[in-house]
């Protein structure tokens, strides 16, 4: 909006008089110049939530452009998508086996397990293997670092187990980290164990425009129209056990760019990339609202503490199956951004108590009942 002295005199001077054309001898309309003064400009104050963007985490697409995890079924859900989250590879078929165990949980969720007989050559492997959504492939950048979090659960002492990032259309290895997971006792009382990983892979992965449809290992979502693009990347993600005797559960597994790929906020990176935080800030978003119609089944408390501790990880209104991104790490985001946050939740699921305890939640002291169960979440600030 301009609001400038010289514009109403530029009007008033062009102005045509009554009954005339105000065209020129050659019968064609004349040319209005009009002068702007720059430093009069006036920008009047609008209400940021009129310049806003909606953001549900009740669909796959909208948790998957700004969640950090680039895995897809963290904790070996179904999926929604016509191609597995998890498919299983192996150099012994007959000898391996893999597959979910519902009476082997982590976190009430049904764990993934993955053994070698026996009698299985020495250099036996068994390995799930994640592509990410749709299966259309992982973009890996070469020589960036990218952090990964397993859990495992070993029965039995001295099981080696590895890491890995590939490149499945070169079937090349692009970074790998053989490690030995930890039993903690007998099988009967053994426990979960996090075990933390930075790996950098030697080499980019490319990704490719490929016609709908065409390929049956990957599920471009929505039906194909003429401005649809279904894209198919080399890079996949593995997670497995070698060797005689191996077997081990892994329960939850998590994916990053490191800190090169990720936004930063007063106290560090955010489980939030980057390239997200810049498309916001070039659309001109001055606030999100974050819920939208699936909050129609959400309890705030549902979003809180460790991302694989979260009951929000089976909540599924539409295709969300992702505990790692919900109002607080909205809320994160937007103010590292300068962004307005608005975060929307069910009242039929949360009653007055509940809505007390997330006011308290957010902005409690240590002292308080809630701001200390925010604090002990690893969140030491308010969330605003």
């Amino acid at each position: 909006m301009l609001a400038v002295a010289s514009l109403a005199a530029a009007a008033a001077a062009t102005k045509p008089m009554r009954g005339s054309s105000r065209r020129s001898n050659s019968g064609a309309p004349s040319r209005v110049e009009v002068a702007v003064d720059a430093g009069k400009v006036v920008n009047p104050a609008v209400n940021k939530r009129w310049m806003g963007c909606h953001s549900d985490f009740g669909f796959n697409q909208t948790p998957r452009g700004f969640t950090s995890n680039i895995i897809y079924g963290s904790s070996f859900e179904a999926g929604t998508m016509a191609v597995p989250a998890w498919s299983t590879v192996t150099n012994a078929p007959g000898n391996t086996t893999a597959g979910l165990l519902p009476g082997q949980s982590f976190g009430s969720k049904p764990s993934m397990g993955l053994s070698v007989a026996a009698g299985a050559p020495a250099d036996a492997y068994v390995a799930a293997v994640n592509r990410g959504l749709g299966g259309v492939g992982l973009a890996f950048v070469g020589g960036a670092t990218y952090d990964v979090t397993v859990w495992v659960w070993a029965g039995a002492p001295n099981i080696t187990a590895y890491v890995e990032l590939r490149d499945f259309r070169a079937n090349t290895s692009l970074a790998r980290v053989d490690f030995t997971a930890i039993s903690t006792g007998p099988p009967w009382g053994s426990t979960w164990i996090p075990y933390n990983f930075t790996l950098t892979p030697s080499a980019s992965t490319a990704c490719v425009n490929i016609p709908y449809g065409s390929d049956p290992n990957i599920d471009c979502g929505t039906p194909a129209t003429p401005a649809h693009i279904c894209v198919n990347c080399g890079g996949e993600f593995r997670v497995g056990t070698v060797g005689a005797g191996a077997g081990i559960m892994v329960g939850f597994v998590s994916l990053s760019p490191g800190p090169w790929g990720l936004l930063h906020g007063p106290t560090g990176p955010l489980p939030v990339l980057q390239s997200a935080a810049d498309a916001l800030v070039a659309m001109g978003i001055t606030a999100i609202r974050s819920g939208g119609s699936a909050s129609q089944s959400i309890r705030w408390s549902d979003w809180r503490g460790p991302v694989w501790a979260r009951a929000s990880q089976q909540q599924a209104w539409y295709d969300s199956l992702l505990s790692g991104w919900g109002p607080f790490e909205v809320v994160d985001m937007a103010n590292a951004l300068g962004i307005e946050p608005i975060i929307t939740m069910a009242y039929d699921s949360n009653d007055a108590l509940a809505w007390a305890d997330l006011v308290e939640y957010c902005w409690g002291a240590a002292n308080t009942s809630w701001g200390g169960r925010r604090i002990a979440d690893g969140h030491l600030e308010p969330y605003n």
